[in-house]
């Protein structure tokens, strides 16, 4: 992304509150969370269900079935 300079371009930790394409002027119009309001030609949503570590339980294989009789 800096590579190419498009870290610019980017609104990282924005919450959206709404965003409506505008079909007549291809734009989307965007409200923030602190009423701020934005247009942009393109619209990236990213929820950010990567930002967190998730603690899971370990696998077990041992519980799995092979429901087409292909396995080993």
């Amino acid at each position: 992304m800096d590579r190419y300079g498009l870290r610019r371009h980017f609104r990282f930790g924005t919450e959206i509150e709404s965003a409506r394409f505008d079909e007549s002027r291809a734009l989307w119009r965007l409200r923030t969370a602190v009423r701020k309001s934005v247009e942009a030609e393109v619209l990236i949503t990213a929820c950010g269900i990567f930002a967190y570590r998730r603690r899971t339980a370990k696998f077990d294989a041992s519980v799995c079935r092979d429901p087409l009789g292909t396995a080993p």
